[in-house]
Parts: structure tokens; C-alpha cells; sequence
């Protein structure tokens, strides 16, 4: 998957350059690579699909990390809960 922080400007500009993809000097670097990126799916040099795969701005990132960790938490604490439980067991 492609990641946001591994191109710069300049580089997705030269990109652009290379597949002939029209864009101002002016655009952010976002948009000049959602242009760039698009381009090179519609000419199936990427796999259908890749803009979804990163498709994410960064608030949404965060949000799912968060998720993730309070994931991780409810099954660690389950399994606390779990060892608390079979000690109790071997005690009785």
C-alpha cells in the first residue's frame, strides 16, 4: 500500500510529468497525487482498487487506531479476568 509520507511534491510532480497527467504548480500535494493516482489506475498501471485502500485522511486513522487499541485493552482485560477466575478455581 502506498504511503502518504513516502513522495514528495516534487515527486509526485515528476510523476505527473512521466504519465502525462495534467496539474498545476499551484495544488497541493494531495491533490496532484489523488490526480496522479487516478490516472495510473484508469490506465491499469495500478490494481482496481488501490485508491481505496488509501483512501483514509488522517482523523480517520487516528479514530481506527484508537479503536484498535480499545480493542486490544477489552482482551486483555478478559484475559485478566480469565486467570483471575481460574485461580480462584485452584484455590477452592
Amino acid at each position: 500500500m502506498l504511503k502518504d509520507c513516502a513522495l514528495r511534491k516534487g515527486d509526485w510532480m515528476r510523476l505527473g510529468d512521466t504519465y502525462e497527467i495534467e496539474y498545476q504548480h499551484s495544488q497541493r500535494k494531495s491533490t496532484i497525487q489523488n490526480a496522479v493516482l487516478t490516472e495510473l489506475e484508469n490506465e491499469e498501471v495500478l490494481p482496481r482498487g488501490a485508491l481505496t485502500l488509501r483512501a483514509c485522511n488522517p482523523s480517520e486513522v487516528v479514530e481506527i487506531r484508537k479503536i484498535e487499541m480499545e480493542h486490544e485493552l477489552a482482551l486483555k482485560e478478559r484475559e485478566e479476568r480469565e486467570k483471575g477466575r481460574k485461580r480462584q478455581h485452584e484455590l477452592a
